[in-house]
């Protein structure tokens, strides 16, 4: 009797693909959701020589939306600004500010989101209460990018006003130097 004997081979393989790369193709197997797939080499005997193991993983669609910013003071440092996506990786975004936020001391940025969906916004110091608006960027691993407008209320800090008498208020003079265009208290 003689016995051949072709030990069996396991390859592991990994990738990740986009959603919009599918159906991912692996050994004529149309692959559309994540998971773990399997193909099977046989010899010319019919034995199995060879397991390809396939652990898929899919960027899923952002579907991204900026949550509204709530009421931010001037003189205050930063501003965390929230999200919701399909997605709870960690993302690169960029924030691209309009002429005027740029002429009140705001700075482009880029950076990436946390998994909780949420990054941070430095106020630039002695901001002037206005609207502002900016773009954000959102890149889901260069599978597609989603821009969305924001709109940055910044508003009079309170420690500006000393004391208020129905109608009347008193201003602190060296809080309202900084805010030349302080018309109106609502």
């Amino acid at each position: 009797l003689v016995l051949d004997y072709t030990p069996k081979d396991t390859i592991l393989l990994y990738d990740t693909v986009c959603f919009n790369m599918l159906p991912y193709d692996f050994y004529g197997q149309s692959c559309t959701q994540a998971g773990s797939y399997q193909h099977i080499i046989y010899t010319s005997t019919g034995c199995d020589s060879a397991y390809y193991l396939l652990n898929l993983h899919i960027y899923q669609r952002l579907d991204a939306e900026i949550n509204p910013i709530s009421e931010i003071c001037s003189g205050e440092p930063s501003f965390d600004l929230s999200y919701n996506t399909l997605s709870d990786a960690s993302l690169e975004f960029s924030v691209i500010f309009s002429d005027l936020a740029k002429a009140a001391g705001f700075v482009d940025t880029t950076g990436y989101t946390d998994s909780q969906g949420m990054f941070t916004i430095n106020l630039p110091e002695n901001v002037l209460p206005n609207t502002y608006t900016a773009e954000v960027t959102i890149d889901n691993h260069g599978c597609e990018m989603v821009t969305l407008p924001i709109t940055i209320p910044v508003l009079y800090s309170s420690q500006i006003i000393i004391q208020r008498w129905n109608d009347l208020l008193a201003v602190s003079k060296s809080m309202s130097e900084n805010y030349q265009g302080f018309s109106k208290y609502q």
